[in-house]
């Protein structure tokens, strides 16, 4: 599609473009893990939350801190409206599209214009532009293309471009470090690097290579990094994730095709597609790789007919989803062997060879307005299909609501719809639910716990004090379920079951702010009123704006005879809850001890 306008207004148009089709992104909310990563994210909302979001891995769900980082400004800036952060992810996808059009015209990739359109509005994008803890994307696809238009510019395939100094090598590394400081995923780039570089000059030589050594070594030591996280910290290992190499083969070639077909077909999109059941002795589920790999091998044969570019863009492709393709342990394999956000930098590679493929087809005038009609067709449909698929992000319900139409038996799905019920106080819908769950899931203690907690608010207390029991026995460290044990034992004036529980709560796994809570109330009963503060303090620490914590510790603070300090949270507890009478009391009364108006 070659448009006749300048090449500043084909930009604007494109800006327009992408902004205009993500307008319905901007009336989106939170949703899964977004709690995680902003609404509950306690590193980000700390006081010293740059230091720990650089220095602290293991206090972020995964260590991104230039995303975190990201978080933290808008959380200064204006809180926790998620506006704010649906418009930074619109625009950061926006600016990666102009980033991806520059590399595409420094390559001189036919149709450049419409392939960097294709790809700011294609369906699959959604759920990395919409869902703002997928900021790891829009974030990291801007620094990716970046660092690849700059490298491009120091190093030019083209021999009449002029070469850049030394300055934009040294640029490209910078913006490939902040990429993987975003997302690790972009770690391929120095290998698309040489890819293109064997397309443009049909060879590699050493001074080809040498320069993307220091990219080649921090992308593995930070790839590595991030695989250690995935397994150790976010939890990618278990029998879900235990696979041997034919399986993962299995896995990664018909994850490939997956992809390629929602690039061409994209519906329906589902945020958690079925998760495949990958079996060895099937004989039709070695197609998948084999087709996968004799593509691969017919291109290369074939390059000398059909140029070395379609090849490329195949390697690049492939090279990109490799490290979600099934190889390496990521913990969404829990659910699903696949996800949209997962080819948002590889869909880039295939969409360039098809638009350029096709822009070739049509050098004659005529054609040339036919496939300028074709080609605004494709934008307007997948245009539309974008605008419709972000309403299933308005809110969580919505989302797993929608989901469910298209993976009906997927434990994710019911066990999120569970929770939502649970928290609406819907308790004969969640426990079908719950029950429906451990159907599909038998092992799972977290939803033995919330099995319990739902028999708890429907008034059967033993029944739900057997789940939590159980729950523990099946997963020792599981914090939820011994805070609801403690919380049962001191309803039953068990003070010292309900001690135990509420201890090993605060040493479990995830974290239970509220179990240091109730622990320090039942410490501060019993007159152990420095043991109360530590345990307070925890409680603090770990739920930023919590409130009643912040009076407990003001009361024990005052028992100690530290009133600076006493008078201190109380003022805290206020700040974060004017209304709080207990605390205003509180403040009143130290304030008189003290002599202070």
């Amino acid at each position: 599609m070659k448009l006749p306008l300048s090449r500043s207004l084909q930009i604007g148009v494109l800006i327009g473009l992408t902004i205009l089709v993500y307008l319905p992104s901007l009336r989106c909310g939170y949703i899964w893990d977004d709690d995680a990563y902003v609404i509950g994210n306690r590193t980000v909302q700390s006081d010293n939350a740059l230091r720990h979001i650089w220095t602290k891995p293991r206090s972020l769900p995964q260590y991104y801190p230039l995303v975190h980082t990201s978080y933290w400004i808008e959380y200064h800036l204006w809180g926790l409206h998620p506006l704010g952060y649906h418009l930074v992810n619109v625009l950061l996808h926006t600016l990666g599209v102009i980033l991806l059009l520059g590399v595409l015209r420094k390559l001189n990739v036919p149709g450049a214009w419409l392939a960097a359109a294709v790809f700011a509005v294609h369906p699959v994008q959604v759920e990395s532009v919409t869902w703002i803890t997928e900021r790891k994307n829009v974030l990291s696809g801007v620094f990716y293309f970046g660092s690849l238009l700059t490298y491009l510019s120091w190093r030019p395939f083209d021999e009449g471009q002029q070469r850049k100094g030394y300055w934009m090598f040294v640029l490209a590394f910078i913006l490939f470090v902040f990429s993987l400081l975003s997302k690790s995923i972009t770690a391929s780039l120095p290998a698309a690097i040489l890819v293109l570089t064997w397309w443009k000059r049909g060879r590699i030589r050493w001074q080809d290579v040498f320069p993307l050594l220091p990219m080649v070594a921090v992308g593995i030591l930070l790839g590595l990094h991030t695989a250690h996280l995935e397994k150790h910290h976010v939890g990618a290992m278990g029998p879900e994730w235990e696979f041997t190499l034919i399986e993962r083969i299995l896995i990664a070639g018909r994850s490939a095709w997956f992809y390629v077909g929602k690039l061409i077909w994209p519906n329906p999109l589902v945020f958690i597609y079925p998760r495949w059941n990958i079996d060895p002795a099937a004989w039709w589920q070695y197609a998948f790789p084999i087709t996968a790999a004799a593509i691969v091998i017919a291109l290369w044969l074939l390059r000398e007919k059909t140029g070395r570019g379609p090849i490329a863009a195949v390697l690049i492709y492939g090279g990109t989803l490799l490290p979600a393709s099934g190889f390496f342990n990521v913990y969404p394999m829990r659910y699903s062997f696949v996800a949209d956000h997962f080819q948002y930098l590889a869909g880039a590679a295939l969409i360039a060879l098809f638009i350029g493929i096709v822009t070739c087809r049509v050098p004659h005038r005529g054609a040339s307005r036919a496939g300028t009609v074709l080609s605004c067709l494709v934008l307007l449909v997948f245009g539309t299909l974008t605008w419709k698929q972000q309403a299933n992000y308005v809110d969580h319900k919505t989302l797993w609501q929608a989901t469910r139409k298209h993976n009906p038996d997927g434990w994710v799905v019911i066990h999120n719809l569970a929770h939502i019920n649970l928290k609406a106080g819907n308790y004969d819908l969640a426990k079908g639910q719950f029950e429906r769950a451990l159907e599909l899931k038998p092992d799972s203690a977290e939803d033995v716990a919330s099995l319990g907690e739902v028999h708890f608010h429907l008034g059967d207390e033993d029944r739900a004090l057997a789940l939590y029991l159980k729950a523990i026995d099946m997963k020792p460290n599981y914090a939820p379920a011994h805070h609801s044990l403690g919380a049962i034992y001191q309803r039953k004036k068990n003070l010292e079951f309900a001690k135990q529980h509420y201890e090993r709560a605060t040493r479990g796994y995830p974290p239970v702010p509220e179990a240091h809570m109730n622990l320090g109330d039942l410490l501060l009963d019993e007159g152990k009123v420095a043991e109360a503060a530590a345990q307070f303090e925890e409680a603090v620490r770990a739920k930023d704006g919590y409130t009643a914590a912040l009076n407990n510790l003001g009361i024990a603070k005052e028992r100690l005879g530290e009133l600076d300090a006493a008078r201190h949270y109380f003022e805290r507890a206020l700040h974060y809850d004017p209304s709080f009478g207990v605390a205003r009391g509180n403040l009143d009364r130290v304030s008189q001890k003290m002599g202070v108006e």
